[in-house]
């Protein structure tokens, strides 16, 4: 791949101190080097979500707990100049990091390199 290319980037991480804390990220990476977050699964990580542009709207409903959430890039998060995956939704498609992968997987529609258990969702040698 040479330097003007673009590309997309699977990221994962999951915390070592609580697995139902992680986020598996599709980035859009462009020519020019600037990366774009099209897709986040996310775990339960600690704090509050609040949907921005939601919030600025009068919108109900745009603050939810630590809870099963996807962020998906849209195009009024970017109009209004905001992390364009800052909108998210509950969800109860994955209930931990294995089904989240799993979920991810096949709605972005990658392709999983090779067959695996549960307990290898390791795809990136722990990066």
């Amino acid at each position: 791949m040479g330097n003007d290319a673009e590309s997309f980037v699977i990221k994962c991480r999951q915390s070592a101190i609580n697995p139902l804390d992680f986020s598996i990220v599709l980035v859009y990476l462009d020519k020019a080097k600037n990366l774009y977050r099209l897709l986040r699964c996310n775990g339960k990580h600690p704090s509050q979500h609040t949907n921005r542009w939601e919030r600025q709207q009068g919108q109900n409903g745009h603050t939810f707990g630590p809870c099963f959430h996807i962020h998906q890039a849209t195009q009024r998060y970017q109009e209004a100049d905001l992390e364009i995956d800052g909108f998210a939704q509950l969800t109860e498609a994955y209930s931990d990091y294995d089904s989240a992968l799993e979920y991810f997987i096949r709605i972005s529609g990658c392709v999983d390199p090779e067959p695996r258990t549960p307990s290898s969702a390791d795809l990136f040698g722990g990066v």
